[in-house]
């Protein structure tokens, strides 16, 4: 197969739908088609081996990497339960329940209550809704396969419950057993509805952008903000991050211009002047660059003091060991354009620390131990609760921190 080119053939054929096992129809249909197309000797005993992994594994090889064009993350259309992006019937639900059907007996259209009457069969096979075996409403399948009404409804109860805002939840108050029992319907079209708790459940997150929809990073993030601050409908069920320069401020900030328009600016106790604090936002709306560059700031003498103050704390603590965006191993997008589109070509594979740990190690290093070295000159001879022993308290925390990442 591999010398004759079959294996690039073999691959994309095996990752079309109907898929194969290697031992069924669509695996002898493909058999001969490159039979058929490279010649009989193309399959033979020593590349059967691989032509059957290809088929169980849809065309991908074993080392990740498939012979057509590589795989970057989960198919879409091959993926159940996919209740937090769409309530709609999908294409890995459709495959899930045509497998089952065929095992157990049951017909394809989903109606098994019209065998075997001749005119509710013939209506059944003009309109197919095998959706009704996934919802539950074709009962006689529910009932011969239980554990896939337990597994559907753990799914979505997991996922409604990590909805980002409140008012997806129900409401706080006394529930039984029995309120927490989906029940599930469908439409014609295949769109599917849960209610329990005594409403709709909604998994979708409300902050993701629609397919196709191109939204920047500026309006998607005053967005967040705005609902927060101003107490919109979906307020989050958490604040916003201490390193977002909004909640610093008190106010939206979603680029450099908008500090300059804000009428009040943080001091924190009195300890930075109006120039420090503009320059601290304004650094703090490039999370990417922020780490390294806020290190530095508060590493001279003059502003170490700073780190007392817990507002600040909490600040350089979601810098440096808050997670951010994360890198998925197929890679990130080139950057097309600026301001790029989304934060996808900023995300790291194990956070901003471990990232400038791996390419920017040394001036990480000098800014940590400046503020480890200046923090110790303020040691006044005794503990008190505010002021320099708290910076340094701070300081030796920071960098045990650090060095338990590294």
């Amino acid at each position: 197969v591999e010398a004759s080119g079959g294996g690039a053939v073999a691959a994309k054929e095996f990752g079309k739908e109907p898929f194969s096992n290697g031992r069924d129809r669509r695996y002898e249909e493909v058999k001969a088609a490159l039979r058929e197309q490279f010649g009989r000797d193309a399959v033979n005993e020593r590349s059967k081996p691989r032509l059957k992994a290809l088929a169980a594994a849809h065309g991908v090889e074993a080392s990740g990497e498939a012979a057509a064009p590589k795989l970057s993350g989960p198919d879409p259309a091959r993926t159940c339960f996919r209740f937090d992006s769409t309530m709609q019937w999908g294409g890995g639900d459709a495959a899930l329940i045509d497998q089952l059907t065929y095992r157990v007996g049951y017909p394809s259209h989903g109606f098994p209550e019209a065998e075997g009457k001749p005119d509710a069969e013939s209506h059944a096979a003009a309109s197919p809704a095998p959706w009704r075996y996934f919802t539950g409403e074709a009962a006689e399948f529910a009932a011969d396969c239980p554990e896939l009404g337990a597994l559907r409804d753990t799914v979505l109860l997991l996922k409604a419950f990590m909805v980002p805002t409140a008012e997806e939840l129900p409401p706080l108050q006394p529930w039984t057993v029995a309120d927490a029992d989906v029940v599930w319907t469908s439409d014609k079209q295949g769109g599917l509805s849960a209610v329990a708790f005594g409403r709709q459940l909604s998994c979708a997150y409300v902050g993701r952008e629609a397919a196709g929809e191109k939204k920047s990073l500026l309006s998607s993030a005053f967005g967040r903000i705005q609902s927060f601050f101003a107490g919109g409908a979906n307020r989050p069920r958490a604040p916003p991050s201490a390193a977002d320069p909004s909640a610093l401020a008190q106010s939206p900030i979603c680029c450099e211009d908008d500090v300059l328009h804000l009428k009040e600016l943080p001091s924190f106790g009195g300890r930075v002047s109006s120039v420090e604090a503009e320059h601290l936002l304004q650094v703090l709306t490039v999370p990417y660059l922020r780490l390294p560059l806020l290190l530095s700031f508060f590493a001279p003498q003059h502003r170490v003091a700073t780190l007392a103050e817990a507002r600040v704390q909490e600040m350089l603590d979601a810098t440096l060991f808050e997670p951010g965006e994360w890198l998925p191993p197929a890679g990130s997008p080139a950057v097309t354009e600026v301001p790029a589109p989304s934060r996808a070509p900023f995300a790291t594979a194990a956070g901003l620390l471990v990232n400038e740990m791996q390419h920017a190690p040394e001036g990480l290093a000098a800014s940590l131990l400046e503020i480890g070295t200046n923090a110790l000159e303020l040691d006044p001879g005794k503990f008190k609760p505010d002021g320099g022993p708290a910076a340094i308290l701070y300081a030796v925390r920071l960098l045990t921190r650090v060095q338990s990442v590294a």
